[in-house]
């Protein structure tokens, strides 16, 4: 499809970034949950930086395009593929990022859900200052592609916990802390990532058709 964007239409380094969230309690089983984000994620994903909406009801389908708004914002990804409990989405031309994200639901080893986001991408030829250090200031300051990413994701699993009913892991049934953090977030530029989520020659087929 000639308007995505893929990380081959990028610049600088590829970041893969992962947000997780484990929920307990949930009132809603994995497939239940995943169906949820499939036909209503800008309940999931909307907030004070960004909304997402599209013209098509009902759940995501390969080829369905999502419009992104927000504070200056105006651009779009569309739905690369959709398996039994995960989507991925691909940055179309114009977005400040060019690359690919995926969300999924999993029941881990104690029952709980795992709400996970796995994103794999760089910025979009001429954007390379959200990403890159200019003069000490780049992706990890406020508003840059870094802190924005962060609070958009970090938004959308807080609304996975409450849209499920549950609570965050680490807090227990009466309120009170039992570990760390439930929402977690890890940052990598490694040349050898243990995962790859670029588009396929199959997945770009499917969505020229």
């Amino acid at each position: 499809m000639d308007d995505v964007q893929t990380v081959d239409d990028g610049e600088g380094n590829v970041y893969y970034r992962n947000y997780e969230v484990e929920i307990a309690g949930s009132r809603y089983s994995q497939d239940d949950l995943f169906q949820l984000m499939l036909g209503h994620f800008g309940t999931f994903a909307n907030g004070q930086t960004s909304e997402f909406s599209r013209s098509n009801i009902g759940p995501f389908a390969v080829g369905d395009r999502i419009d992104v708004g927000g504070p200056g914002v105006s651009t779009a990804v569309y739905v690369g593929e959709v398996t039994a409990n995960s989507f991925t989405l691909l940055t179309a031309k114009g977005h400040v990022e060019a690359g690919a994200i995926r969300f999924s639901v999993e029941t881990g080893s104690s029952g709980n859900l795992l709400v996970k986001i796995a994103s794999e991408a760089r910025a979009a030829k001429g954007w390379g200052g959200i990403y890159e250090p200019i003069n000490g200031f780049g992706f990890d300051m406020p508003g840059s592609g870094k802190s924005i990413q962060t609070g958009v994701w970090g938004n959308f699993l807080s609304n996975a916990v409450k849209v499920s009913g549950g609570r965050y892991a680490n807090i227990s049934a009466d309120g009170k802390a039992m570990g760390p953090t439930a929402i977690r977030t890890t940052t990598s530029t490694s040349e050898h990532p243990s995962y790859s989520i670029a588009p396929s020659r199959q997945m770009l087929i499917a969505l020229s058709r």
